[in-house]
């Protein structure tokens, strides 16, 4: 598995996936106009922080709910009651959807 990318792992049953490896604290990602998928780093922060690097160009961000089944939003120009989550937490994949080409700059 690659640092910064972002994997949908399918299982048929509960389980416990175990890994191991160096924690993943800092990053420099180059993203792409549309829809990019990228790993969190290994802390979680507020989003508008998380993503100062890119602020004002990206539309939207987006992370699946496995315990619901469903994608959850965040939307920088929406109130914030519409938004699902305000937090990037350690760990987990997001969708990011670019408005055009940029680089994703972040660290614990």
């Amino acid at each position: 598995m690659d640092p910064g990318t972002g994997y949908f792992v399918y299982v048929t049953q509960n389980c416990t996936w175990t890994y191991s490896g160096t924690p993943y604290t800092s990053m420099s990602i180059e993203l792409k106009k549309g829809l990019n998928m990228v790993g969190w780093l290994n802390c979680s922060k507020d989003i508008t922080d998380a993503l100062s690097s890119i602020a004002g160009d990206y539309w939207y961000v987006a992370r699946w709910n496995a315990i619901e089944r469903k994608f959850e939003v965040y939307n920088p120009v929406a109130p914030p009651v519409f938004n699902d989550f305000t937090t990037m937490e350690r760990g987990e994949g997001y969708f990011i959807s670019m408005k055009s080409a940029g680089t994703l700059t972040e660290s614990c």
